[in-house]
Parts: C-alpha cells; sequence; structure tokens
C-alpha cells in the first residue's frame, strides 16, 4: 500500500507534469501568434508598396531589374528620391518588397514564408519583365545612336543642294557629306557591335541604318567624281534623285524603330497579370 508521502510525490509529479503541458502549449500558441502576426505585417507592407508601383507593372517608372538570391526585384522610381523595389520568385509570387526614401529603407519579406504569399504574377511575364528590363537600356542606347547618327547625316546633304542654289561651287559640300557621314556610318557599327543583346528589340534595323548613311556616302562620293569631271552630265540630278529617296527611306526606318521599341513593351504588357 502507498503511504501518504508517496501519493503527495505523486501527486506533485502530476501537477508538475501538467503545468509544463501548459506552458508547452502556451509556447506553442505564442509562436503561432508571434509567426501570424509577422506575416502579416510582412503581407501588408508589401502589399501597400505594390499598390505604389501603380496599376500596370511595365511603366516609366520601371528602371531595371536585379537578381537577388534567386528573385527578380523590379526597381521603380516613384519621384526624385523616393523609390520602391518589388521582388518575385520563379513562380511569379511576390515574397519581398522595399521603400527607399533617402538613406532610410523599409523592407517586408516573406522569403521564409513563400507559401503566405497572396500577389501573384505569371511566371512568364516575370520572365519576360527580367529579360525586358536588362535588354532595355541597351537597346533605347543603340536607337538613340541610330537617329541621332542619322539625322545630321542627311541634313549634310542639304548644303549641296543650297550651295548650287547660291551659284557657289558644291565640291567642298559633297566632300564634308562624305566625311560626315562616313562617321555615321562608323558610329553605327560600333554602337550596334557594343550592344549584341538589342537584336531582340530592333532587328535587322541597325543594318539597315547603316547601309542608309553608306548610300548617302556613295551618293556624294559620286557627285565629287563628276563634278571633277566636267564631261560628266546630270551629276546634281542624280545627287537630288538619291538625296530624295534617302530622306524618304530615313522616315520609314525612324518610323520602325519607334514601332519596334513600342512592341517590345505592348508584349510584355500582354503577359501581365
Amino acid at each position: 500500500m502507498e503511504g501518504p508521502r508517496t501519493r503527495l510525490t505523486r501527486g506533485r509529479l502530476v501537477a508538475g507534469a501538467a503545468l509544463l503541458v501548459l506552458f508547452a502549449g502556451g509556447a506553442i500558441a505564442l509562436g503561432h501568434w508571434e509567426r501570424s502576426r509577422y506575416i502579416d505585417e510582412n503581407r501588408s507592407g508589401i502589399a501597400r508598396t505594390r499598390v505604389d508601383a501603380g496599376r500596370d507593372l511595365v511603366s516609366r517608372r520601371l528602371t531595371g531589374v536585379v537578381s537577388d538570391v534567386g528573385l527578380a526585384c523590379a526597381q521603380y522610381r516613384l519621384r526624385r528620391s523616393i523609390g520602391i523595389s518589388l521582388c518575385w520568385n520563379g513562380s511569379g509570387q511576390l515574397v519581398e518588397a522595399a521603400r527607399f526614401d533617402g538613406d532610410r529603407t523599409e523592407k517586408w519579406s516573406l522569403a521564409d514564408h513563400q507559401s503566405a504569399a497572396t500577389i501573384r504574377a505569371p511566371a512568364r511575364f516575370v520572365a519576360a519583365l527580367t529579360r525586358y528590363a536588362a535588354t532595355k537600356p541597351s537597346a533605347l542606347a543603340l536607337a538613340a545612336a541610330l537617329r541621332d547618327n542619322l539625322r545630321p547625316c542627311l541634313r549634310l546633304t542639304k548644303q549641296v543642294l543650297r550651295r548650287s542654289a547660291e551659284g557657289r561651287l558644291v565640291l567642298a559640300a559633297a566632300r564634308r557629306v562624305v566625311s560626315g557621314c562616313s562617321h555615321a556610318q562608323a558610329f553605327i557599327a560600333a554602337a550596334t557591335k557594343q550592344a549584341p543583346g538589342a537584336r531582340e528589340w530592333l532587328g535587322r534595323l541597325p543594318g539597315r541604318f547603316r547601309r542608309l548613311t553608306a548610300s548617302v556616302v556613295y551618293a556624294a562620293q559620286r557627285l565629287s567624281f563628276r563634278l571633277q569631271h566636267p564631261l560628266q552630265k546630270g551629276a546634281l540630278v542624280r545627287y537630288r534623285n538619291r538625296r530624295k529617296a534617302a530622306i524618304a527611306k530615313g522616315v520609314v526606318l525612324r518610323a520602325e524603330l519607334k514601332q519596334a521599341i513600342a512592341r517590345q513593351v505592348k508584349n510584355l504588357r500582354a503577359l501581365e497579370p
């Protein structure tokens, strides 16, 4: 038979075990509550930042996409000193966000609880957005180089006709066209070589711009040759016709260049959620 002391000891053990169970249960409940609060706070911060980015993820505010530990982080500039970052995982879930205001940074993350992320985008869109942002700077720089070199080349060609109308010698003007457009042709070739990824956006347009400047060089060279050989008649007429064709082609190429860039934005927006 058990004595009073044995029963007292057993009662204390049972009570202690019960207290341990209650403590463990409370600790688990507290852990669940803290985890839930952490997820809610970060999910709310991510949602607010997504709203700040605007309705369209593909907009003028988008400045680039940075790869960060398996995440694609789209960077947006809201105002001069304020920017935000939206980080998507490979499945298209928005799992991190940050807000930059001068030297201050706020960050919200569900990277350790990705299944809790509620904002999603198609994985194809995230992959396309990353490619778009990576190619955009070089493609736009090349497009600017094409326009900015073709424009002064074509403008030079008018000097020949102006000097002719004034009754002045045009040989020097023709030689300036050869020199200026040869430089434009070289700059276009160099810019194209420095931006190999831009071909995805611009296709064969850089080559067509370069060939157009080459055709202007040829027209001015032929004019120079004929001016130095008086028996060659109709030199200015041929030059004027070639110049007219080059200007018309330049208008077409600039329009196609604008369309090529707009097409990339349109294709990406078609994938946007």
